[in-house]
């Protein structure tokens, strides 16, 4: 396990002073990061090897979210490993211990170059490790779209801030896309994200919207209602 503490910051907040998913999302993404810096298989290496993770789905569970200037601790941990996959699950604790958000999380281990999965390192297995998975963060990865017809939104163009050093689409911009079509007074009380292939710069992202009494479903197509990602919350 690898854990880190910091502050909610301001530049993490929404207007009701709490933490923006996409902020939580991003806590738990830069532990995982911070985790493969510690053991010698972090950015730097990804440069050199041109092989690195890219994650293929989120589940999240929100119990609480944070609020400005609180004390967090991030945790994460791989429980599984196989052949070009590996899975890990994440904590979130406030201050006092108490429970604010949990995940689970399925990561590819990229050629950069090729553009294709390869086999994970047996260096890294070893060094990461496993650990037990969390009970209860059992969603599949595919996220099966509504029945009936979706609402359209304006496409929205990629920008160079969107990018990330693999120079597509970064998958916390997404969850940033989608959430603007979440109602302000929605609780989500859970979110699923999944990543279906890339998105690079001046490329349009077409929002198409299904919503129900207590979820809401974005998937951000291709124009050819091909999805890069679809988001899900439950409310």
């Amino acid at each position: 396990m690898y854990e880190f503490t910091s502050r909610v910051r301001y530049s993490e907040i929404g207007p009701d002073r709490r933490m923006r998913l996409s902020a939580l999302a991003a806590r738990m993404q830069d532990c995982a990061i911070f985790q493969a810096e510690s053991i010698g298989f972090g950015p730097e290496e990804w440069k050199k090897t041109k092989q690195g993770w890219i994650i293929l789905s989120w589940q999240i569970r929100i119990h609480r979210l944070p609020s400005f200037n609180e004390a967090l601790t991030t945790a994460t941990w791989a429980y599984y490993f196989r052949n070009m996959r590996g899975d890990r699950n994440f904590r979130v604790t406030g201050p006092d211990g108490e429970l604010c958000a949990e995940a689970n999380s399925e990561w590819c281990y990229f050629d950069l170059v090729q553009q294709r999965p390869v086999r994970v390192p047996e260096a890294q297995t070893a060094s990461f490790g496993t650990e037990p998975r969390l009970p209860g963060l059992d969603a599949p990865r595919r996220i099966e779209l509504p029945d009936g017809p979706a609402e359209e939104k304006e496409a929205v163009a990629v920008r160079i801030t969107d990018i990330d050093t693999n120079h597509h689409v970064n998958n916390l911009h997404y969850i940033d896309m989608a959430l603007a079509y979440v109602p302000e007074e929605s609780k989500v009380r859970e979110m699923r994200v999944q990543y279906l292939k890339q998105c690079r710069l001046g490329d349009l992202i077409h929002p198409q919207i299904r919503s129900g009494s207590d979820f809401l479903t974005v998937a951000l197509d291709d124009g050819e209602r091909k999805p890069y990602a679809i988001c899900e919350f439950r409310f």
